[in-house]
């Protein structure tokens, strides 16, 4: 028995059948519009559960709430079931869309603008960004110091509280200075973020970073970084031009700015408050969609949508610079010249890519009600000799990341099937289950 069958109860058994003759299995419930029944506890136990479900999701279930988290409405969200092949039939769908309350959740939204600052307040920028490598270094340093001294480790509080005391030691001559309270403050909660990643296994040990890996510095809006006059006013920086090319909505909760390449950006996490479309209101077509290297997007309708390829179009210029590179001297001015050139040709070939998908993937979730996606193993892609550079310059991952997100703005669904799926029967099955 399906964990469907567990899961509606005697007030469902017939909605358990419908998915396993159409070869399907949701993988996340919507609670709105399939009631848990009352009588859960006595007809689920917990060692049935724990097969296909986390340890929340179960907790959830058992106090009647939903087992989707509130700020994520609408995506596949893969901690819920079980996503181990050999534990999944064959034919099963990878994951159902989810719908959430639209009305009470807000969306963070990130707007990035770019930054003219003269040549004083580049300066000052860098100044900046050295403070907060610094300071990350130095919390890093004692971190392991610490570890290696007593083996107990150091939390943010303990180096919050440090932070204030290194940046007022000699105010006079103290580079530390430079960088606001509250940013330094973000710095040690990004490396406290860091070592908790490492802890849970989700990532390697926290590094000492160089000066040229190190990129961003976060402010809090009114503390260190505001916009004034039409311009972003920086703390011991002063009034930077910016090019709004386009609206900034909503309430601005951070302010980061960035620089790579000898360009400044400046990012606005935007807290917005219009509610996207209901999913339902969408009164488009369904529409299945297989992606591949030869053809990136294969619809059911009969269209394709092939990838510019924009990391092959750049091939030729990318070896003369690389090459450039080669014969430049270790350490010498015209070999970092070279290497910003490279750096900036690569991210030119990056940001083509992106607006290629988020035209794309507009257009999908204006015309489609309900998409349905192959769940590719993206992974087996990346790492194989053969097909490394084409999935990196196709971006299937990013793909998918811009549909969740502008599907649910639409008003529209996006699914996923397993690879083992005909696109097409996941598509039927998916659109039939939906009506019944």
């Amino acid at each position: 028995m399906s964990i469907c069958s567990y899961l509606y109860g005697a007030q469902g058994a017939d909605a358990p059948d419908r998915v396993a003759t159409a070869g399907l299995s949701t993988r996340v419930l919507n609670q709105r519009s399939y009631p848990l029944p009352s009588a859960l506890e006595q007809k689920v136990t917990y060692r049935k559960l724990r097969r296909g479900l986390s340890d929340s999701s179960t907790r959830a279930m058992r106090s009647g709430e939903a087992i989707f988290p509130y700020t994520c409405p609408n995506k596949c969200y893969h901690e819920l079931l079980d996503t181990r092949r050999r534990h999944r039939p064959a034919g099963q769908v990878a994951a159902a869309a989810i719908e959430g309350d639209m009305d009470e959740q807000k969306r963070i939204r990130t707007y990035k603008y770019r930054l003219y600052p003269n040549k004083t307040q580049q300066m000052a920028l860098g100044n900046i960004l050295w403070a907060a490598c610094t300071l990350y270094n130095h919390a890093l340093a004692y971190r392991k110091k610490r570890w290696q001294e007593s083996r107990h480790s150091v939390t943010y509080l303990e180096q919050a509280a440090m932070w204030r005391d290194w940046r007022n030691e000699e105010p006079a001559d103290n580079p530390l200075r430079v960088l606001n309270m509250s940013a330094g403050q973000q710095v040690l909660r990004r490396l406290d973020s860091a070592y908790r990643q490492f802890l849970k296994g989700k990532r390697g040990m926290p590094r000492f970073k160089r000066l040229d890996r190190f990129h961003s510095v976060n402010y809090k809006p009114g503390d260190g970084a505001t916009i004034k006059d039409g311009r972003l006013y920086v703390q011991n920086v002063g009034l930077v031009k910016v090019r709004w090319h386009r609206e900034l909505p909503g309430c601005v909760k951070n302010i980061i700015i960035t620089g790579r390449n000898g360009r400044w950006h400046v990012c606005f996490q935007v807290d917005i408050e219009d509610a996207p479309r209901p999913v339902g209101v969408h009164s488009g077509p369904a529409v299945g969609i297989d992606v591949g290297i030869h053809h990136a997007l294969a619809l059911s309708t009969g269209g394709f949508v092939d990838s510019p390829r924009h990391l092959e179009q750049a091939q030729v210029r990318l070896r003369v610079l690389q090459r450039t590179i080669a014969r430049r001297q270790k350490g010498g001015q015209n070999r970092r010249k070279a290497v910003r050139q490279l750096a900036r040709q690569y991210e030119r070939v990056a940001n083509a890519r992106r607006d290629f998908w988020h035209k794309e993937t507009r257009k999908l979730a204006d015309e489609f009600s309900t998409v349905v996606v192959e769940d590719l193993n993206l992974n087996f892609m990346l790492h194989s000799g053969h097909l490394a550079r084409a999935a990196h310059d196709i971006g299937l991952g990013l793909f998918r990341q811009l549909l969740t997100y502008k599907a649910v703005e639409a008003g529209a669904r996006s699914w996923r099937s397993a690879p083992e799926t005909p696109v097409n029967c996941a598509l039927a099955a998916v659109v039939s289950f939906q009506k019944r």
